[in-house]
């Protein structure tokens, strides 16, 4: 019998973490993968083909004759999940997953002599990943043969794409999400957050920062300095990638009437959109060795994912999982970079549950205003660069 995946519409890395999940299932029941190309609708059109996602699971399918042939005659079986699913099933541990969807698909196979059966293992919409984060043990994660991020350098940009670090033996790259989640100084003078108890309301200024909900570029600025500082800028070649403030001040806009603005001011607010960017470039790249990629475009992307390749310190927000769920996937065991996840107020959650990710990454977390903290994070720094000085080989993106 086959199978092959179907994941939701969210963001590549999310559907790069149930492909494998499921991946791994459909494997560990001895089922053979056939080919279904995945799309994001919240990521560039061009992002799995420069991933080289697509040819790589060609080569780990069936031929392209065999899958035309099974995609116009075989049984399809729909076998969706989700934790809901798996709880009122009473699924409990992995073994029981396994006999679950086993058992799915055996209830409906084809019973026409020659016809063969696919199951589609999909991954439902808004599922809740619970389950298949406590599942993450050896029968969960190692049972397949995927190698992402061989499929990068084989089939993808990885051989390619340039790198969007400044010539240095230590690279760190800086991911701050903004979009979603950030907010606007008005040119009137209060603040506008999409997050936390002032969401959507008009605040002043300095409010939010009281209330410490958003991560502010300037506070990763002001991280990289204090834990670079004592190391010349020609040690460190730092990378700051955004997706800038255009979707920040279209939450905004969207949200006018509730917001109480009037049609001046959404006017002033789509004017300021491209400053906002512009001043954070700007902000960002006065220190020596500093370059920024803020805003959403396929090429800023694709710097974001090569730098992960490359890098050997990653800082980020607690909020967003995009890194911890890229090197889980395409991380490597012999590279292991430091990931720094910063934050305010609740401590974040324990991002080794992702699988591979311990064996992949040196992962920290840092509450900013913590000062005996941020000294621990400056001696990491410090020895990754004593150890890149010293001759450590590997600071070029590489299988």
């Amino acid at each position: 019998m086959y199978f092959t995946v179907h994941a939701d519409s969210g963001g590549f890395t999310g559907q790069l973490y149930q492909f494998a999940s499921l991946y791994s299932l459909g494997r560990s029941l001895n089922l053979k993968y056939v080919f279904t190309p995945l799309r994001s609708a919240r990521s560039s059109g061009r992002i799995y083909e420069f991933l080289g996602f697509d040819a790589y699971l060609r080569s780990r399918g069936v031929s392209p004759v065999r899958r035309r042939a099974l995609m116009a005659t075989a049984r399809r079986v729909d076998v969706p999940l989700n934790d809901r699913i798996l709880e009122h099933a009473g699924v409990t541990t992995y073994d029981g997953l396994r006999e679950y969807v086993a058992r799915s698909i055996a209830e409906r196979r084809s019973r026409v002599p020659g016809r063969p059966t696919m199951a589609i293992l999909r991954w439902l919409p808004k599922s809740n990943s619970g389950h298949f984060l406590r599942w993450r043990g050896e029968d969960f994660v190692s049972r397949d043969d995927l190698d992402f991020r061989d499929g990068y350098f084989r089939y993808g940009g990885g051989g390619q794409w340039r790198s969007p670090f400044q010539p240095a033996p230590v690279r760190m790259l800086v991911h701050m999400r903004l979009g979603d989640t950030a907010g606007v100084r008005t040119p009137w003078g209060t603040y506008i957050g999409l997050t936390g108890p002032d969401a959507f309301r008009e605040v002043p200024v300095d409010r939010d920062r009281a209330a410490g909900v958003h991560i502010h570029p300037d506070d990763y600025l002001e991280f990289v300095n204090t834990v670079c500082a004592g190391e010349r800028g020609d040690r460190i070649s730092v990378l700051f990638c955004s997706d800038g403030y255009q979707r920040t001040v279209q939450h905004i806009v969207m949200n006018a009437g509730r917001i109480g603005l009037s049609r001046e001011q959404v006017d002033e607010l789509r004017a300021l959109a491209p400053q906002l960017d512009e001043n954070t470039v700007e902000m960002l790249t006065r220190g020596e060795g500093h370059r920024a990629a803020i805003g959403e475009t396929d090429e800023n992307l694709f710097d974001l994912v090569h730098a992960s390749m490359e890098a050997d310190i990653i800082v980020f927000g607690d909020h967003q999982k995009f890194i911890p769920k890229l090197i889980s996937a395409f991380g490597s065991r012999a590279r292991r970079p430091l990931l720094v996840a910063l934050y305010r107020g609740a401590q974040p959650p324990d991002f080794n549950m992702l699988p591979d990710l311990e064996a992949k990454a040196t992962v920290v977390t840092h509450r900013l205003g913590d000062d005996d903290g941020v000294l621990a994070v400056r001696k990491l720094v410090s020895r990754v660069v004593g150890e890149a000085m010293g001759g450590r080989p590997g600071f070029v993106a590489s299988r």
